[in-house]
């Protein structure tokens, strides 16, 4: 049944396409059945065996290391200090040795344990450290117990985008599963080992589960999408190749189609699944119902790709007949209207993308630019490139209904008048009038490529550098637009002196101030000293408030205050309470306010009621107030909550504060002044201006504030970086698509060109160099910022130890007891030498830190790295550089011994360099980006100077190929002159001396041949005139009888003998006009002709011979004109219709059949007839000149043909079958200008 509907369609077509269908109905079933059924199934069995092996790899360990123990200690701890830490990192497992009660040995100080602990405190199987969740063995003995955990989950107090509370990998669980040792709704228990021992686990979604299955969901739906788009595809093209009607509308079917598909998926949100991911998060993009986030604009495209596709290769029109001039221009005007109206969607498309979406497009740093980014780029590619096939292809079919420069006056009206009428939002009159005008210049370039036929390699090329420039300078100057909106975000967060990671630990510094039973004691006793002591420890104990000037100030009922400067005495509570109810904004969870009080500072007031033992009432007010000009020692990322870090956008910029004119704070490179300049001190809320190589924003939020964000001017050397880019990437993937196209022919290889070959060699040779340049390069800045970092951090550790010395210098032994002493020291000295600093004891506690939220939080244990104390102890080592890892965040650590004046070890000081964690990547990140953009601007130089040099070089060899190309044998060939004396000079010499050689040999050919011709022709003539002379000699001997005998039938013999000596006559005068004609063949006088018009004059000339029809089809989308001798092209046809009706029997109905179509450069003109065909045997002699098919005639017309056609640049060849017909083939090559 499908054969009788369509009888075109294979077998193995119609299984792809019912397997299509079969596939896309499956995964649509699994997708319908995936997202009704909630009930996912953990694959509990598969947990529980990875953690009893677990618990039993622990145990194994254990008992071995207590064996070991017993019997030789120095070497059970030799195990732990150079065995131990790899096991950690392969197998995520630790083991502690605790010697009564005591933290002896361990192998990482990445697993949080208490330095003193008792057996009872791992009673637990599961237990919850402060960075995490860990199966946990012991094993112990009279004196001593062996812990050993194995993490389950990382568990920190916060998380951010450089510490992830992620599962161990073999687990293969999303992050956001929950653990729990409490059975609640909907959690799951997981049984650890054979005893019991559990845990449970709950999830926040259904696709928290596990990995692999969200996966393989999402894998289902893209390919449903797939599928059915595929299979719509190959359905239309079935029905079109059966209908014609359906091929002419199959774009507009499949299109309309596509829409209604989209619109349904969408409508009833057919890939919720998806929202899982970022791609698909509004997060990142989202603009509209049809482009709702980065992921559906993927889908979207590679829709409209597929449209694209079937347009460019499965859409034919033929146009053969004459269109009128009038019907041109109005096609063209429309056709420039739609490609006008293309680059406006284009252009919004662009401006959607940037300003939409949280992305960065900025080509200037390509370290910024994340998967997501390149994602947006390609997006953009795609879209290009899919109206780029589509308009190629409307070219080509309509190619004869185009007047170029109707279309170009067209294209040039439509965009002046867009200039003049329409003022795009965001858009400066600039910016829209440079993407008008490459618009204009892209449709322009790509309308002449196709319309002139000049589809050459370089002329593509100049159509990439166009389209290069029009989507750099559209990325380019929309980023600028939308940075400047982004630093009106920025003045006025600048503006709001709100510090969310300071209020961050505000909630912590009281939350430990409430229930700080010293501080209510002291309340209680009113000893204002040691509560001032108490709250300010508990702030300055956090680094983060460094930049802070801290103020404590305790009232009680009727105190009063003196406000400066004019020392008015004001009520105690009056003041703070007005201080709260006039700037404050309450931090929740807190009696801590934010004062937005504007003066130029960020400031809070925390306030702590409480009551003495004689019930009298007690405030204890915190003033915190910015310092002027800190920065101060940067704060680790990894201490900050995720939703901190988002609020850091403006680290990436130079800005200041002024109030009142003068400046209170600033960060960054740019040196600002100290008092604002009079031009700039205006009333304007906003202004943009460029100093100093800086553009700089300016914010007025009142009249005593300025907020200035500024930023390096580069604007030129910005968009040569981003076309650089745009350019290569554009340059490269037409490359490998040309490459790949060519690779198919069997001879490519061979093909290549000298000029290409040396092309080719000398960008490789510049690219290859470059990167071992890049490579050496960029070890030497490793390896020197290696250097430097060690030089720099030996030299703070030379200056804090200088410190130290002078003040614990004459202690005999650091005690616990100095602790807080201690800690304050070296928090002065971390200001001071912007460093921080640990100190351990010498059995590797910690005694001291200068940052103390680096243990409480579990990000370090508080006992040594196992390497380094193994260096000091084991090896004496005088100084240890290592390098640490917190998660997966990797810094240098210097350990030393630290000693006293008697030279006697008391302590091992530590100088962990995470601070400034993101310098050296910074540092690496701006040689790459530096280097990149040398790199691309020199690929680009190397390209044209490589085309440069090649031409140069191979210039005489193309002198030489053109004028070998010129040669003819019956003309006198030239000289090549070249008067260098090099290799090539060489090689013309020996050209131009086989020249003078060759123009001998050819006269001498020449003769020879005019010679053997003659003879030839002679033999031939001689044998053609015996022929009919011996009957005329006959008769004539016959009629001399007749008359002799007086024969009865005298006068009819004599008619008789007449008639015959009459048409032997015709004969020879048949030869003499035959042999006259073959010796005429006058010299071409080639011209533009219409080939079309000379085959339909031909038949003209035959089409009234009785019993043969003619038939004639054109089928060419040109004109068909041909550079060729009109009278000559003439002949060639009229004796190819002659031998074509001449070899048709008389008693079969003659069908002459001639057809022209276009092939690339040439046209193909097909002669066909139904006659009696050509013998195997004859076939080898069909086009010599002295041969012939027919009873009568010379044999010269075939080869009078092919003479004529192969001196017009024709070639002519012919396939026949015995009694079916013959077809005779014909290319002769299109005119081009």
């Amino acid at each position: 049944m499908i054969k009788n509907i369509f009888p075109h369609i294979k077998l193995w077509q119609v299984i792809v396409l019912f397997s299509l269908v079969l596939l896309g109905l499956v995964s649509q079933q699994f997708v319908s059945n995936s997202k009704t059924n909630t009930d996912y199934n953990l694959n509990k069995t598969k947990i529980e065996n990875i953690l009893k092996e677990k618990n039993l790899r622990l145990k194994e360990r254990l008992n071995q290391l207590t064996e070991n123990y017993k019997i030789d200690t120095e070497s059970t701890q030799e195990w732990f200090y150079s065995q131990g830490k790899d096991i950690y990192i392969e197998k995520e497992t630790g083991y502690f040795l605790y010697d009564k009660n005591n933290l002896k040995f361990w192998t990482t100080n990445d697993i949080s344990l208490p330095t003193s602990a008792n057996i009872n405190f791992f009673n637990n199987k599961i237990i919850n450290l402060p960075n995490g969740w860990y199966l946990c063995q012991t094993n112990n003995s009279e004196d001593f117990f062996i812990v050993g955990l194995a993490r389950i989950k990382k568990d920190y107090s916060y998380d951010n985008h450089l510490i992830k509370n992620n599962f161990a990998k073999d687990l293969d669980l999303n992050h956001d599963a929950v653990i729990s040792l409490e059975e609640f709704e909907g959690s799951t228990k997981i049984t650890v080992d054979d005893k019991g021992n559990s845990f449970y686990l709950s999830f926040k979604t259904n696709n928290s589960i596990n990995k692999v299955k969200f996966s393989f969901y999402n894998f289902l739906c893209i390919f449903n999408i797939i599928s059915i788009t595929i299979f719509i595809l190959i359905l239309i093209f079935f029905i079109s190749n059966k209908n014609k009607f359906i091929l002419l509308i199959n774009p507009i079917l499949y299109g309309v189609l596509l829409i209604i598909l989209r619109y349904i998926s969408l409508k009833y949100n057919y890939t919720s699944s998806f929202n899982e991911f970022k791609l698909f998060s509004p997060e990142l993009f989202a603009e509209s119902f049809w482009l709702q986030s980065l992921g559906d604009y993927i889908i979207n495209v590679f829709l409209f790709l597929s449209f694209a596709f079937l347009i460019f290769y499965n859409y034919k029109i033929e146009l053969n007949f004459k269109i009128h001039s009038l019907v041109k221009l109005i096609f063209s005007a429309s056709l420039a209207s739609i490609l006008f109206l293309s680059g406006i969607f284009i252009s919004n498309l662009i401006y959607g993308l940037v300003w939409n979406s949280s992305l960065s497009f900025s080509f200037e740093n390509i370290l910024n630019l994340d998967i997501y980014s390149l994602v947006g780029i390609l997006i953009i590619f795609a879209i290009i490139f899919s109206f780029i096939l589509i308009f190629t292809k409307l070219f080509r079919l309509f190619k004869i209904a185009i007047n170029f420069w109707v279309f170009i006056i067209s294209l040039i009206i439509c965009y002046s008048l867009y200039l003049i009428f329409s003022h795009p939002a965001k858009l400066s009159f600039t910016d829209n009038l440079i993407f008008n005008v490459l618009f204009f210049l892209a449709w322009s370039c790509l309308a002449f490529v196709i319309l002139k036929s000049k589809t050459n390699y370089f002329f593509t090329v100049g159509i990439i550098i166009i389209f290069s420039f029009l989507i750099s300078e559209h990325f380019s100057r929309l980023s600028d637009n939308k940075e400047l909106e982004t630093f009106k975000v920025l003045s006025y967060n600048l503006a709001a002196e709100r510090d969310v990671g300071a209020e961050f630990f505000i909630k912590e510094a009281f939350y430990d101030l409430m229930y700080n039973a010293d501080l209510e004691e002291c309340i209680r006793d009113k000893d204002y000293e040691k509560i001032e002591n108490i709250v300010n420890s508990e702030f300055f104990n956090k680094r983060y408030f460094n930049k802070y000037e801290i103020q404590t100030t305790i009232c009680e009922k009727k105190d009063s205050l003196l406000i400066e400067p004019d020392l008015v005495s004001v009520d105690c509570f009056e003041f703070f309470r007005e201080q709260i109810n006039e700037f404050g904004i309450i931090i929740p969870s807190t009696n801590f306010y934010f004062l937005d009080n504007h003066n130029g500072r960020i400031s809070y007031l925390g306030e702590i009621n409480s009551q003495t033992k004689d019930s009298s009432i007690i405030n204890v007010y915190v003033e915190l107030n910015s310092k002027i000009f800190s920065e101060g020692l940067g704060y680790p990322e990894m201490l900050l909550d995720e939703k901190l870090l988002v609020k850091k956008t403006a680290r990436h910029y130079n800005h200041a504060k002024y109030n009142k004119s003068r400046l209170i704070s600033s960060k960054g490179e740019y040196k600002y002044q100290f008092t604002i300049d009079s031009e700039q001190n205006d009333s304007a809320e906003y202004k943009l201006f460029k100093k100093d190589s800086y553009i700089h924003f300016q914010y007025r939020p009142d009249s005593e504030n300025i907020i200035i964000i500024s930023k390096p001017y580069s604007q030129y050397s910005k968009q040569l970086v981003s076309f650089s880019y745009v350019f290569l990437f554009l340059f490269v993937s037409f490359n490998l698509i040309w490459l790949f196209s060519k690779m198919k022919s069997a001879n490519f290889w061979k093909g290549i060109s000298l000029k290409v070959k040396i092309q080719s060699w000398f960008i490789i040779i510049i690219i290859v160099s470059l990167l071992i340049t890049a490579s050496i390069a960029m070890s030497f800045i490793v390896q020197g910022y290696k250097e430097k970092q060690r030089e720099i951090m030996l030299d703070k550790m030379h200056s804090v130890v200088v410190e130290l010395e002078h003040s614990i210098g004459q202690k005999e032994l650091l005690n616990y007891e100095e602790a807080n002493y201690l800690n304050d020291l070296l928090i002065k000295l971390s200001n001071v030498f912007y460093t921080d600093i640990n100190l351990y004891d010498l059995n590797g506690i910690l005694i001291s830190t200068s940052r103390s939220e680096l243990f409480d939080k579990g990000l370090k244990a508080r006992y040594i790295d196992v390497q380094a104390y193994s260096e000091l102890l084991l090896k004496n080592a005088g100084t240890v550089i290592i390098d640490e890892k917190i998660d997966e965040i990797d810094y240098s650590s210097v350990y030393i011994p630290f000693r006293n004046f008697n030279n006697e070890t008391i302590a091992y000081l530590n100088l962990p360099y995470f601070a400034r964690q993101n310098e050296f990547s910074e540092e690496i990140s701006n040689f790459i980006l530096a280097f990149s953009n040398i790199f691309l601007i020199l690929i680009l130089i190397s390209v044209i100077v490589g085309v440069f040099i090649s031409r140069q070089l191979t210039r005489p060899l193309a002198l030489v190929q053109e004028k070998i190309k010129l040669m003819d044998i019956n003309k006198k060939a030239e000289k090549i002159i070249y008067h260098k004396n090099d290799e090539l000079g060489g090689l013309i010499r020996e050209y131009n001396r086989k020249v003078d050689e060759l123009t001998e040999s050819a006269n001498k050919l020449a003769q020879s041949e005019r010679e053997t011709a003659w003879r030839e022709m002679a033999k031939q003539i001689a044998h053609e005139i015996k022929n009919p002379l011996t009957p005329m000699k006959l008769s004539v001997q016959h009629l001399e009888r007749a008359y002799d005998l007086k024969d009865e039938n005298w006068e009819e013999t004599y008619k008789k003998v007449s008639k015959i000596l009459i048409e032997q006559i015709d004969i020879l005068s048949t030869i003499a006009s035959e042999f006259s004609n073959f010796a005429k063949m006058p010299a071409s006088k080639k011209e533009v002709v219409n080939i079309v018009e000379i085959i339909k004059n031909s038949i003209q000339l035959f089409e009234n011979t009785e019993d043969i029809n003619f038939e004639f089809k054109a089928n060419i989308k040109t004109e068909g004109f041909i550079y060729a001798d009109k009278e000559q092209v003439l002949r060639v046809f009229t004796n190819l219709i002659k031998n074509s009706t001449q070899a048709i029997p008389k008693e079969r109905k003659g069908l002459i059949l001639i057809e022209i179509s276009d092939l690339e450069k040439s046209y193909i003109i097909k002669v066909v007839d139904n006659g009696t065909g050509i013998s195997k045997q004859m076939i080898p002699k069909i086009f010599q000149p002295n041969f012939t098919t027919k009873s009568g005639g010379m044999g010269l017309g075939l080869s009078m043909v092919k003479s004529l056609l192969i001196s017009n640049n024709a070639t002519i060849y012919f396939e026949t079958k015995e009694n079916i017909g013959t077809e005779f083939i014909i290319e002769i090559p299109m005119y081009n200008n």
